[in-house]
């Protein structure tokens, strides 16, 4: 299934998250998340996954909880992904975010305290 046309990196991501949890229940990580709607065709045929995303972009983060309005799988919030969470996750994912990070070792930081054991990250990089 196409669920990002136009960037096959986030494709890639979103082919590796069904692969590895299907249709389980689980709990994602969206840093840097902008507004999200990368995730919508994903929610629809994925009912049971979770996403937090978090952007410092206030505006993105308004903009995407107009849009996701009513859809309980996806909670958007504005924070700074180079903070520690105090909530960890199956899966962690950065798309096309990491080369907008100031403080990548802060972020990459984040990334692995997030993730629950046996947990998995998918971060790509746009040159």
């Amino acid at each position: 299934m196409i669920y990002e046309r136009g960037n096959a990196a986030k494709q890639w991501i979103f082919e590796e998250l069904d692969r590895k949890f299907g249709q389980s229940s689980v709990r994602v990580l969206d840093l840097a998340c902008g507004d999200a709607k990368k995730w919508k065709s994903y929610l629809a045929a994925h009912p049971p996954t979770r996403v937090i995303g978090i952007d410092t972009d206030a505006n993105a983060i308004e903009r995407g909880k107009s849009l996701f309005a009513g859809v309980s799988q996806i909670e958007l919030r504005v924070f700074d992904a180079q903070k520690p969470l105090d909530e960890t996750f199956d899966a962690v994912v950065a798309m096309s975010a990491i080369e907008h990070v100031v403080d990548r070792p802060a972020f990459l930081k984040t990334t692995w305290d997030a993730l629950r054991s046996g947990g998995a990250a998918y971060l790509n990089y746009d040159a």
